[in-house]
C-alpha cells in the first residue's frame, strides 16, 4: 500500500517540475554526424571541426557544404580568410573528392629548416581500413603549415579560417558578404549570429543560400551597458561613486543618469488558488536600476468551471483523492 502511495506522489511531482526539467536548445550543427567512405564510418571532419569552433570559440559557423567549399565560402560569408596559420583557426584542404578541415590547436616554427607546422584535431580519419580510434577523430596529429603544402592523399592546403578576429575587422568584413541574386528561389539556412550586439553597439546576423550561395544581413540591437557599482575614495577623502560595465569596461562616474524604466516581459511567479492571490513581475534592464514591478491577481475562490482550475490545485486535488481512495480500500481490507 506504501509502495502504490510513494508510486502515485512520483507521478504527480514529475507533472509538477516536468516544465522545469526542459533542456535549453543547443546551437545546431549543420554537418552529419557520422560519414562512411569505402565502408568505413567515422565522425566527419566537417561536423567535428564545426564543434570544435563552437565549443572552444562560440564561433556558429553557416552550412559551407563539403570540405574542399570551405575557404572560399567563409570569405564570402564576411569571414577574415589568410594563409597565415594560427591558434583557434580552421585550415582547409582542397583536394579531388571532398577535401579536408580541421581545428588548429597550435603551431611552431622549426627555424633551422624554415618551416612551420600546426597541430590539428580532426575527424574522418582512418587507418588500415578501420576508423583511427573507433570514431575517426585524431587529436594531437601535425601537419605542414604552409599554403600549398599537400597530405599523404594528396589534397592541398588552400588557407585558414580565423575564428577569434576583433570586433572591428568582423563588422569590417561584413560589408564583403556576397548578396543573395533577386532571381533565386531562395533555399535559406538558419540564422547566424557572427557578431553580437554589445553595449549601444550593433552586431549582425546571416543566412545562406545553398542555390545562389549569397547571404542575407540582419543587423542586431545593441544592449545597454551592464554596470555594477563601486565605491573609491579620491585622495581628498571625498566618496567617488563607479560604475563599470562588466562587458566594455566602461566606466561611468557618478550615479547613473535618470531613464524611463525598460521592462521585460512578465514572468509569472505564482498561480492564483482558490484561497491564494497570485503574482507576476517584471524587471527594469537599464543598467543599474534595480526597479521590479509586481502584478497581483486576485484568488478565484469558487471556480465556475473546471477548466479554470489552475494545475497546482488540479494536482493537489489528485493527491487528497488518492489519499481518501487508498484509506477507504486499506479500511475495507481491515475489516
Amino acid at each position: 500500500m506504501k509502495n502504490i502511495k510513494r508510486v502515485a506522489v512520483a507521478l504527480m511531482l514529475c507533472i509538477l517540475l516536468a516544465p522545469n526539467l526542459m533542456v535549453a536548445h543547443a546551437a545546431y550543427n549543420p554537418y552529419p554526424n557520422t560519414q562512411t567512405i569505402n565502408d568505413v564510418t567515422t565522425i566527419p571532419c566537417t561536423y567535428f571541426a564545426w564543434t570544435a569552433a563552437y565549443n572552444d570559440m562560440g564561433v556558429e559557423l553557416p552550412a559551407f557544404g563539403d570540405a574542399k567549399n570551405w575557404y572560399y565560402a567563409a570569405k564570402n560569408a564576411g569571414y577574415h580568410v589568410g594563409p597565415d596559420v594560427r591558434e583557434n583557426s580552421i585550415a582547409v584542404w582542397d583536394g579531388a573528392s571532398y577535401g579536408h578541415v580541421a581545428y588548429v590547436t597550435s603551431y611552431y616554427e622549426d627555424v633551422d629548416n624554415n618551416e612551420k607546422y600546426m597541430v590539428i584535431s580532426h575527424g574522418g580519419i582512418s587507418y588500415e581500413g578501420k576508423p583511427y580510434g573507433g570514431n575517426g577523430v585524431k587529436t594531437g596529429d601535425i601537419r605542414r603549415a604552409e599554403v600549398g603544402s599537400k597530405t599523404g592523399r594528396g589534397d592541398t592546403l588552400l588557407g585558414y579560417i580565423y575564428l577569434n578576429e576583433p570586433r572591428s575587422e568582423l563588422l569590417a568584413n561584413a560589408d564583403k558578404v556576397r548578396p543573395l541574386y533577386a532571381s533565386c528561389n531562395h533555399n535559406l539556412t538558419d540564422w547566424s549570429v557572427i557578431v553580437d550586439g554589445v553595449c549601444n553597439e550593433e552586431g549582425y546576423k546571416q543566412r545562406y543560400c545553398t542555390k545562389c550561395h549569397g547571404y542575407e544581413r540582419e543587423l542586431i540591437e545593441g544592449t545597454n551597458h551592464k554596470f555594477k557599482k563601486y565605491t573609491e575614495f579620491a585622495y581628498d577623502g571625498e566618496e567617488v561613486i563607479l560604475n563599470i560595465c562588466e562587458v566594455c569596461e566602461t566606466i561611468v562616474v557618478g550615479s547613473v543618469e535618470e531613464h524611463e524604466h525598460q521592462f521585460t516581459e512578465w514572468e509569472r511567479k505564482r498561480y492564483p488558488t482558490i484561497d491564494q492571490d497570485g503574482y507576476l513581475v517584471r524587471h527594469c534592464t537599464y543598467p543599474d536600476c534595480n526597479v521590479d514591478e509586481v502584478q497581483t491577481e486576485e484568488a478565484l475562490g469558487i471556480y465556475p468551471t473546471l477548466y479554470l482550475i489552475p494545475i497546482e490545485c488540479f494536482v493537489c486535488a489528485l493527491f487528497m483523492g488518492a489519499n481518501i481512495f487508498f484509506e477507504m480500500k486499506s479500511k475495507r481490507n481491515n475489516n
